[in-house]
């Protein structure tokens, strides 16, 4: 006894000047068992229990009423909204939040029957923190800001698995890595935002996304991509994938940064669209290699379905003509096509361009004699289609 006592009175000692509660362990009333623990070491511990649990024991005594302010794991699910009525369930969440006072949040939780209601809209506060590290979601939809704090280019990521029945968009910007879909059917509008890699880019690490977006109808990507799909020599033959976007109506290729792609991957990739309406080309340096000029030359392939055509960084350069040359004569239903030069591109030192000549050579090549051609500088370009996604989408 002599011992416990000598305990207990170093323990108050050092605690004497902050508020105390007790905690009895075991069933005897003998106050020489008691811990006596600091107030903010209870406040923790009771900060790493659900929000739900922490206010149940908060009833137990009027020291623990406020416990729950310093609740860690914010859990608003469905063992917390039984019971409660949509306006109290509302109200209960806007209290916690209004006076929570904890540094950090371990987990939030949202559950709660939208009663047949449309999805769940959620501003980019709730879920662009750049501590987060575990997001899901279920019938919501996002209102991207345009620039992410805690998620876009993200180097480390190995493997995305997404199974989302309900989800209508995925924009995606980084580096090639497995993408698993496992249930996307109502999945219509893609970016798939590649940078540019050191190396060829291998079917394997493409071939899964051909496959399960078949069905998409507006697709960005970038060269990074269409390297991945270009056809292969197997066996000793060249061998192009099979594969199709049948709904496809908009078709947004960014080129910049672009190593292997050239005009026969492209024009590869755009035959596997049956109904194309649109096709944007954005372009940085050109330096395509035309490994497959010939392939590419002899190439017979009808876009009926495409009515506008738009590139980007047109330096009117032999290989970029060569590709407005296939993809006019291609085109009978084409109704304009819009060439951007780069900004001042036609001031540039050195630079003379035949404008004239160009476009009496553009007009030749046209299949659609009522196809309208413009040409703009990239800061006046007054053409009134433009892609449905801009280069970066954060």
């Amino acid at each position: 006894m002599a011992s416990a006592e000598i305990v207990r009175q170093t323990l108050i000692t050092e605690i004497s000047r902050k508020r105390v509660k007790r905690l009895y362990l075991g069933n005897t009333s003998d106050t020489n068992h008691s811990v006596i623990l600091p107030d903010d070491v209870i406040d923790k511990i009771l900060a790493f229990l659900p929000i739900k649990k922490a206010k149940q024991i908060g009833i137990l005594s009027s020291r623990f009423n406020h416990s729950w302010i310093f609740s860690r794991r914010l859990h608003f699910d469905n063992d917390f909204a039984r019971g409660r009525g949509p306006e109290n369930f509302k109200s209960m969440v806007n209290k916690v939040f209004d006076q929570h006072a904890g540094s950090s949040i371990l987990s939030f939780r949202l559950s709660f029957d939208a009663n047949g209601g449309g999805p769940v809209k959620l501003i980019s506060d709730v879920y662009d923190v750049e501590s987060i590290k575990i997001l899901l979601l279920s019938f919501c939809q996002l209102d991207l800001p345009p620039k992410f704090k805690g998620v876009g280019d993200c180097p480390e990521i190995l493997m995305i698995d997404i199974d989302a029945p309900t989800l209508h968009a995925i924009h995606y910007c980084g580096h090639v890595c497995f993408i698993k879909f496992t249930n996307i059917p109502e999945v219509k509008d893609v970016m798939l935002n590649f940078g540019p890699s050191k190396v060829f880019t291998g079917t394997f690490q493409v071939r899964n996304l051909v496959y399960d977006l078949y069905n998409i109808r507006v697709l960005t990507t970038t060269s990074t991509f269409l390297e991945g799909l270009t056809s292969k020599f197997m066996g000793g033959t060249l061998t192009e994938m099979q594969f199709s976007f049948w709904n496809l109506i908009e078709f947004h290729l960014i080129m910049e940064g672009a190593m292997y792609c050239n005009p026969y991957d492209i024009v590869s990739f755009l035959k596997n669209c049956q109904y194309l309406n649109d096709f944007n080309f954005v372009c940085g340096v050109p330096y395509w290699e035309l490994r497959n000029r010939q392939a590419f030359e002899q190439s017979h392939v009808s876009f009926h379905n495409l009515k506008f055509i738009k590139l980007y960084g047109f330096k009117f350069q032999k290989d970029e003509l060569l590709l407005v040359k296939f993809l006019q004569g291609s085109a009978p239903g084409l109704e304009k096509l819009v060439l951007i030069t780069p900004i001042k591109y036609r001031r540039v030192k050195g630079v003379t361009l035949n404008l004239q000549g160009f476009y009496q050579d553009i007009q030749s090549w046209k299949a659609s004699p009522r196809a309208e051609i413009a040409v703009f500088e990239h800061s006046s370009d007054r053409s009134s289609v433009s892609p449905m996604h801009s280069k970066t989408w954060y």
